[in-house]
Formats: structure tokens, sequence, C-alpha cells
């Protein structure tokens, strides 16, 4: 039987947020568990697989930030 090979990675990166006004410190958003992902190419160096797939992630991660923050404006 042939082997199975990974042709394609999934990252997924999990943070928790928190916006505090800087002149008291007080707690203005705070967010748990927002996750972002990205795939990419088993074969290609980091440089050019993983570390967009960690960007793509983070951008998704910043996008829903951003979305949380506005949507009580």
């Amino acid at each position: 039987t042939a082997a199975e090979q990974t042709e394609q990675y999934r990252i997924q990166l999990t943070v928790t947020a928190a916006l505090s006004r800087s002149s008291d410190q007080s707690m203005l958003l705070e967010l748990d568990d927002l996750s972002g992902w990205g795939t990419y190419d088993a074969e290609l160096p980091d440089e050019d697989g993983r570390d967009p797939a960690i960007e793509a992630a983070l951008d998704m991660i910043v996008e829903e930030i951003v979305d949380r923050m506005t949507a009580t404006w």
C-alpha cells in the first residue's frame, strides 16, 4: 500500500484580546478565543508557505477584533 502524503497544512491561531483606556487602564473590551486560520502547501519552504498562512490567520483575527470594536459605536 502507498503511504499517505500530506499535501497541505492548516494552521490555526487562537488569541485573547483586550482593549483598555491608556489614561486609567479601565477595560473597554475583552475578547476571548478569537481564532483565525490559514493553509499552506506542505512542500513550500516556511517563508513561502507557513509564514503567509500565519499572516492570513492574524489578518482574520484583526478583522474580527475591528468588527467587534466598531459594532458598539
